[in-house]
């Protein structure tokens, strides 16, 4: 698949860099970037995604426990 793709992107070279630029110069940011990524001889920087805390799904002993602890004083709730 790989292969394939190397040979597409062979064939279609300067096709390709063409549309980048004329969006680059359009202000199109991710593309600038990309372009003087390549540009450089450099592999485009990817932002590495943040880990979301999880609290869905798991047991209701878990999901208190990831909560503040109550301090003596504070409210109870209603009706207390």
């Amino acid at each position: 698949m790989r292969k394939l793709l190397d040979q597409k992107v062979a064939e279609h070279t300067e096709e390709l860099a063409t549309v980048l630029t004329n969006k680059a110069l359009s202000g199109d940011v991710a593309t600038t970037k990309l372009v003087v990524a390549l540009a450089e001889g450099g592999k485009p920087k990817v932002k590495p995604k943040k880990e979301k805390k999880r609290l869905r799904g798991i047991c209701l002993a878990r999901r208190w426990a990831h909560q503040a602890e109550w301090e003596k004083g504070e409210e109870q709730g209603p009706g207390t």
